[in-house]
């Protein structure tokens, strides 16, 4: 693939995380992760300085993808849990299912229910399993 390709793809996943952005900032969040990071890759691109792998950014941007889709098609009402799954499904993918256990637990806590580590394994792997389908 070419610079230009990637660029323009960039883009669009920019676009869609503008659209599908909340209004107003998050008690967790000012700017989205989604948003920063897809900006940064394409200033990065743009200068000839994206450190890690072509790949690695394609494989996170399809990520990205999803997951905006699955919320701008009102799969998920709160952009917290979607922000929260999102980044689930990214540690799964590396294989960091105790990290991804432990985010689950910390994140619900912030929110205010406390989940026991039974709760939050059953939560991972039902991600977990969805993803394996696919």
């Amino acid at each position: 693939m070419n610079k230009e390709l990637i660029t323009q793809r960039l883009e669009l996943l920019l676009k869609l995380v503008e659209e599908t952005q909340p209004d107003i900032p998050t008690s967790n969040y000012l700017f989205q992760p989604h948003h920063y990071q897809v900006q940064n890759w394409i200033e990065l691109l743009e200068n000839d300085e994206l450190v890690s792998s072509i790949s690695d950014v394609m494989l996170q941007a399809n990520s990205m993808w999803k997951f905006r889709n699955k919320f701008k098609n009102g799969e998920y009402e709160d952009i917290e849990m979607f922000e929260m799954d999102a980044e689930i499904d990214e540690l799964l993918s590396k294989g960091h299912k105790i990290t991804a256990i432990k985010l689950y637990r910390n994140q619900m806590l912030e929110m205010g229910k406390k989940i026991s580590l039974r709760e939050a394994k059953t939560y991972v792997d039902a991600i977990e399993l969805v993803n394996r389908r696919k």
